[in-house]
């Protein structure tokens, strides 16, 4: 027998053994017998990326733009197209595979009892699983494009995982697919995943790499930002600028263009070294009047800053000659302050308060004297009564 034959022979024996222990084991959970509510809850995550998986998924991504996702009013549609995208991929490279290696379904054992029978409705190969691959595609397009959103579930990351372990085991709970397939599901959903992610960054950079050229070719630096979704906006309204958003900012355009500019503004007509608590305070003041209280400014070359921010109210960035930083932000704190602020501002007020405070000090002293005197007489007293007991 030739080494080729041999090998082949050896390679067959082994496929031959993980499909015999694949279906052992998945027979298992085949035949598990569960009561109503648990099947229920199971039937849930087995048809979530089925027929009802687009619509879920598209939902989910609408509430994460909603709420983390970019300010721009072209995002909704970038993320809905390139998620729809990616998720025909991922359906036509699991239906290309099923018709290579045509795996047959598991037998469909009609004895037993499941509240919904969605195995007779699956008549393609089996592996591998197209709804866990649908699963692991959702779960790695929201950690790569949402990861605030994803920092904010329960266990975080591992919430993504858990679904999608749910998902698995609901499709071979009904009878629809082998653990196998599942894992083979898991796994190309994930890379696929991974390579549309590269490559969308990829386009994306070479997007911002040939509109930079386009400017520089008439002599104007472009704005430069890190969120490449918005660039194209930045380009066009803030190149003048000649400033770099340091963070993804959470502003609508016009306000951005505004802090950016009344700050360029003011450090252009001020020296920095010397004047920067004043071009803080300008800025703060012009921010107050336009855009509502309470904003707050930082400036710097070099600083640390933790605060909480409004929605829509938080810019980060830096002008790239001075090399100086802004941070701007708004809070709705000095807002809820602002009754008691104007109370205490009243002049009638505060002199009463005052006046209050210091008659309570001045009755609360000559009471601690009058305790002092008593308790000393008392002492002497005591002593004296003591002396005579002695003698």
């Amino acid at each position: 027998m030739s080494d080729k034959s041999q090998q082949r022979k050896t390679e067959g024996g082994l496929l031959a053994t993980l499909d015999a222990l694949d279906k052992k084991y998945s027979a298992y959970v085949h035949n598990m017998r569960a009561p109503f509510l648990v099947q229920l809850y199971i039937l849930f995550w087995g048809q979530i990326f089925n027929k009802e998986g687009p619509l879920v998924s598209l939902f989910s991504i609408l509430y994460c733009l909603i709420n983390y996702g970019s300010t721009q009013a072209y995002a909704p549609l970038y993320y809905g197209l390139t998620y729809f995208t990616q998720g025909m991929m991922a359906y036509s490279s699991t239906q290309v595979i099923k018709r290579i290696f045509a795996r047959p379904r598991p037998v469909h054992d009609k004895n037993i009892y499941r509240i919904k029978d969605i195995r007779g409705k699956e008549i393609c190969a089996s592996w591998p699983s197209g709804d866990s691959s649908q699963a692991s595609l959702f779960a790695f397009f929201l950690l790569f494009n949402f990861p605030q959103f994803v920092a904010q579930l329960p266990f975080g990351g591992y919430f993504l995982i858990i679904g999608c372990i749910h998902v698995s085991f609901a499709r071979v709970f009904f009878q629809c697919h082998y653990f196998g397939d599942v894992i083979g599901g898991l796994v190309i959903g994930a890379i696929l995943q991974q390579i549309n992610h590269h490559i969308a960054n990829w386009v994306q950079q070479q997007i911002k790499v040939n509109m930079a050229s386009e400017e520089s070719k008439n002599s104007k630096k472009p704005f430069k930002g890190v969120s490449i979704i918005e660039y194209t906006i930045e380009l066009q309204t803030n190149f003048h600028l000649q400033a770099k958003v340091d963070w993804p900012p959470d502003m609508p355009d016009d306000m951005l263009e505004d802090a950016i500019t009344i700050a360029k503004q003011t450090l252009d007509a001020h020296d920095f070294e010397t004047q920067g608590v004043e071009i803080a305070r300008l800025v703060k003041k012009y921010m107050d009047d336009k855009w509502e209280p309470y904003w707050h400014v930082f400036l710097g070359k070099s600083f640390g800053c933790h605060s909480v921010h409004e929605r829509n109210r938080f810019v980060y960035f830096t002008f790239e000659q001075s090399k100086i930083s802004c941070l701007i932000l708004s809070n709705s704190f000095g807002k809820s302050l602002n009754p008691l602020t104007q109370l205490l501002n009243q002049s009638e007020i505060v002199d009463e308060f005052q006046s209050l405070l210091s008659n309570f000090c001045k009755d609360l002293k000559e009471q601690a004297v009058t305790v002092q005197e008593n308790m000393e007489e008392n002492w002497k007293t005591v002593g004296l009564d003591l002396k005579v007991k002695a003698s």
